[in-house]
Order: structure tokens, then sequence, then C-alpha cells
């Protein structure tokens, strides 16, 4: 089985890794070993040389280490190849939305930058999500988490070193007003690109958003989208990629959930990609974890991946032996990789049915396919951003949870 990724013309899903999946692939010690002749080596697919599956993209972040972890990362983070792996670090901000004591100004904005440039390759600035504020809390409106998230940037600006770790500007905003002003008031702020949370990631306000930065030439090498990897959202971004390398602008998009492994914690699995008039969906299949089924050798019901071809239910135990507590740490080690290599398959087949669709317009649903003919001609109107409003102004689309830790 050879490697596989995305092609590189497309976006790219850098899959947002937790940190038992991080050691244990990476050989930490697991509470039994790797059942089918499975080692941990197997797992790691930031190996660029892995012979199951790999890929060079993945996010890991900071809100994991916050509470004073050590400041190397572990696992196959700590151990990859800087030359053949881009690892993007979330600042950790999302921390601040259900314990905003863990946040201390500039100090914090400063520990996450050195934090950052020691682990990863590209690394977002650390902004306080709108989702933080709280009538009672600390941030009790749109003004106090933009005016912290200015704290930080001021602080990430004085505090950067001389590593070669790249930096994204954040945005935030519950609508459209929010996400211009936001923008407007952080744009200042040199960094390398741009990435895209809360309500910033809405299609219509992104393409917008763009359309400004490439008009004050403020767009930099990276664009990322925060807690997105819906089959839509990949082919969306693929689109203005393309757009992108119409106009003869070359930059990278990638988006990231931490999907695979919240998926295995419940037991569930990336299944098949659903492509029709009516949907363009990735399929989820829950696992059954019985304990009586521990001794049956029943066949993984998905054995396309790595995983799926080598174990089967009596491999994925449940832990403590009752079907209520789940399953073990090495079955979600296990279930987790299967999904992080379903999810990359499915997104290429996806990409894939949306190019055939223009032989095949049954293929793919037909409102997709025309936001997708509208992401591609945007940049080429003499005015971009009444263009998207003229076109996509009403639209929305349900976005995944903004989580990544």
């Amino acid at each position: 089985m050879k490697a596989r990724h995305l092609d590189p013309a497309r976006a790219q899903y850098a899959v947002a890794l937790q940190d038992p999946f991080i050691r244990g692939a990476g050989g930490g010690v697991l509470p039994r070993p790797l059942p089918a002749d499975i080692i941990s080596d197997d797992l790691n697919f930031l190996d660029p040389l892995n012979p199951h599956f790999a890929s060079p993209f993945a996010l890991v972040s900071w809100g994991q280490y916050l509470r004073g972890q050590p400041q190397g990362a572990p696992g196959i983070v700590g151990a990859r190849d800087r030359d053949k792996t881009t690892i993007l670090g979330d600042s950790g901000g999302y921390q601040f939305i259900g314990a905003p004591t863990l946040y201390e100004g500039a100090s914090t904005a400063r520990r996450s930058v050195s934090w950052l440039e020691s682990n990863t390759d590209l690394a977002m600035t650390l902004d306080i999500p709108t989702r933080a504020i709280n009538p009672s809390g600390r941030w009790t409106s749109y003004e106090d988490c933009l005016a912290d998230t200015l704290t930080n940037l001021r602080a990430i600006t004085d505090s950067r070193g001389s590593t070669s770790t790249r930096f994204l500007n954040v945005l935030q905003g519950r609508d459209a007003a929010e996400c211009r002003h936001w923008y407007k008031a952080v744009k200042d702020y040199q960094f390398d690109g741009w990435a895209f949370g809360d309500e910033s990631r809405q299609l219509p306000i992104m393409l917008e958003l763009v359309a400004r930065m490439v008009d004050e030439g403020r767009l930099g090498t990276h664009l990322h989208v925060l807690g997105s990897s819906s089959m839509t959202r990949a082919v969306e971004l693929t689109a203005l990629k393309r757009a992108l390398a119409a106009k003869g602008i070359k930059v990278e998009i990638t988006f990231d959930t931490a999907t695979p492994s919240i998926m295995a914690a419940n037991n569930q699995l990336v299944s098949w990609l659903r492509a029709s008039r009516k949907e363009l969906v990735s399929g989820v299949l829950p696992l059954a974890v019985d304990p009586d089924l521990r001794d049956q050798h029943l066949t993984f019901p998905i054995p396309e991946t790595f995983v799926g071809s080598r174990v089967d239910t009596a491999d994925l135990i449940v832990r403590g032996g009752t079907a209520q507590s789940g399953i073990d740490a090495v079955s979600h080690l296990l279930l987790t990789h299967h999904n992080i290599e379903q999810s990359h398959r499915l997104i290429e087949q996806a990409n894939r049915v949306v190019d055939l669709a223009a032989y095949r317009t049954d293929m793919a649903p037909a409102a997709l396919l025309l936001r997708l003919n509208d992401i591609r001609k945007f940049l080429t109107r003499a005015d971009p951003k009444k263009y998207i409003s003229g076109h996509l102004g009403g639209f929305s689309e349900p976005l995944d949870p903004e989580r990544s830790e």
C-alpha cells in the first residue's frame, strides 16, 4: 500500500492531534500490546517513509500543554523530520472559553510563542475567541475579546525569536460586521497569513475578507480554516486555492478538526463517501463494543485502511469489561488512526467527485456546484466583494464545532 496524500494542488487537511495519539503512535507506554503484529511505527503517519499511510500536515494545540507540560512536544511530533512535515500550532485560545482563568494577559501570549516556536512550523497567534463572550465572565463583549487579542498581538510581535516558525493572524467575529471590524483592527500586525475562526469561516464572509486581503496586498502565503473538515468545506477550499492560483497568487490552504479522535472516543468510524445530487458527506458507522463480542473475530467493517485491514473486533476490547465504559486506550489509538486515514481518503474522493461533476452533474449537489463556480470566478470580477454579496450574501452552512484540543 502506497503512502497517500491529498493532491498538493488541493486544500490540505491537517488533522488536530490529541496527546494520547501523539504519544501512542510514538512508542509511548500502552496498557496492552498492539494487536495483529502492528507496531507503533506503523501508526506514525508523519513519517514520509511509512509504507501504509503518510501525510505531511497535522495540527497540535498548545492548549493541551498550557498548564505547564514540558517545553518539548512528545511522541511523533517531537521525533518528526521537520524538513518533510508541516506541523501547524493552534495557540490554545479555545481553552479560555471554558477556563478563562488560564489567560494571564501578555505573559500567556509570550508563553505561547515560546512553545509554538519550539515545536511547530506554522502557528496561530493567540486570540480570545468571540465564543468566550459571557455576560458574567471575563469577556463580556466582542470589544473585550478584541482588546485582549490586540494585547496578545503586541506581545507576540515583541517576543518572536529567530526561528523559522511562521505565524498566522487569527480572525474572529460573530457576524460579517464583526469579522470586518476585527480584520481592520488586526491587519497592521504583519504575519505570514491568516486563520479563520468563528463566523469568519462562513464562505461569503471568508471570500469577502480574502478579496480585501488580495486588494490590500495582505494575503500572505498561507490560509487556515479552524475547526472545519466537512466534505463540502474541503472542496470549497480547493476551489478557493485554484481561484487564487489562476490569478497568479501562490498560497497554501489548510483546514483542521479533531474529529477522528473524537469519533473514536465515541466508538464511531469514518466510513464511506456519500455523493449524490442531494449530499456530499462522509459516512459515520458505529462500532459495536459489547463485551460479548470480544472473543468473536468479526471482520473490521471498513477494511480499506491499514488498521481496517489488520484488526478484527476481538482486537478492540472494552475497557474494564463493561460496554458503558467504552473502548480502551489501544483501541482508541487504532480507531483514531483508521479515522485519520479514511478522512484523508474521503476528502480526496470528494474533490474527484466535484471535478467529475463537470461532466456528470448528478454526482454532487447542484447548490454546491453553483457555489464552487462562484468561488472560481469571484476574483475575476471588477468588485469581488459586491459579487460575493450578490451571489452568496444569504448563504450559510452548518460549520463543524471549532474544537482542536
